[in-house]
């Protein structure tokens, strides 16, 4: 597996993470930049107190909406990027979600 250099490693592929690399961008970085996400796989869930209400399911669901018309919008391919990063994350979020719900049971402690 052939490894990659970078300026700048951005730990995190969520809303900080894109806010900061298109904070780079605007700034005019000109350095290499890469994204990782570090979150384990329901980690964003488990964080949760109590499970989401209909309603912020509903808007979970608006949000993830309104990110895909970004997205397809951005001439920008980082902000392409970034976009598909945040849509991602949010729909995982919004599935495991809904799939504990439909279990009727939490995720264990939480974190």
């Amino acid at each position: 597996m052939e490894r990659k250099q970078f300026d700048t490693v951005i730990v995190g592929a969520g809303h900080g993470g894109a806010q900061t690399a298109v904070v780079l961008r605007q700034l005019a970085y000109s350095g290499t930049v890469a994204m990782r996400n570090n979150s384990a796989p329901s980690a964003s869930v488990c964080r949760r107190v109590r499970p989401m209400t209909p309603r912020q399911l509903r808007e979970q669901e608006v949000k993830i909406e309104r990110y895909r018309l970004l997205e397809q919008e951005v001439t920008d391919p980082l902000a392409a990027h970034l976009l598909h990063s945040i849509v991602e994350e949010l729909e995982t979020e919004l599935r495991e979600e809904r799939e504990a719900a439909q279990k009727g049971r939490g995720c264990g402690p939480v974190l």
